[in-house]
């Protein structure tokens, strides 16, 4: 049998406070929340609600669905970052560094969307499993 809380069972605090990814690129660690945490939800009903309409409707541009995506993106999902540069200069994390490269660069916003949305980086670990893993 299979314990499903195991299995799918996810720990609220490393959605909501991100965990850092060190597998993106070569020496870039980004600190992601998971797509869908109470700030993300509260971010998306406050960036959406002039456009409920629209949405709705299914009359949304694909522009404006962008802008909103990045935005809640950089806000609640993209939360720090270490060792970016942009054009072989220090690019520091801020909210606006955040927009600019979510917008600049799809793939990367591919990439950190695709993370967001995966169960493994955010599942629960049993208290032994923690263990383990800080010896190592």
């Amino acid at each position: 049998m299979g314990d499903v809380k195991k299995l799918f069972g996810t720990d609220a605090k490393k959605e909501q406070e991100g965990v850092w990814r060190d597998d993106i690129a070569e020496d870039i660690k980004i600190k992601i929340a998971r797509i869908g945490n109470p700030n993300y939800q509260k971010k998306f009903q406050t960036l959406s609600k002039p456009h409920r309409r629209a949405i709705r409707r299914g009359t949304l541009s694909d522009d404006v669905a962008e802008k909103l995506l990045i935005q809640c993106l950089a806000e609640t999902i993209v939360l720090d970052w270490k060792n970016i540069e942009v054009n072989g200069k220090p690019f520091p994390y801020s909210v606006e560094n955040a927009i600019k490269l979510l917008t600049d660069l799809p793939e990367l916003r591919n990439t950190i969307n695709d993370i967001a949305n995966e169960l493994e980086g955010y599942q629960a670990e049993d208290e032994e499993e923690a263990v383990e893993n800080l010896k190592k």
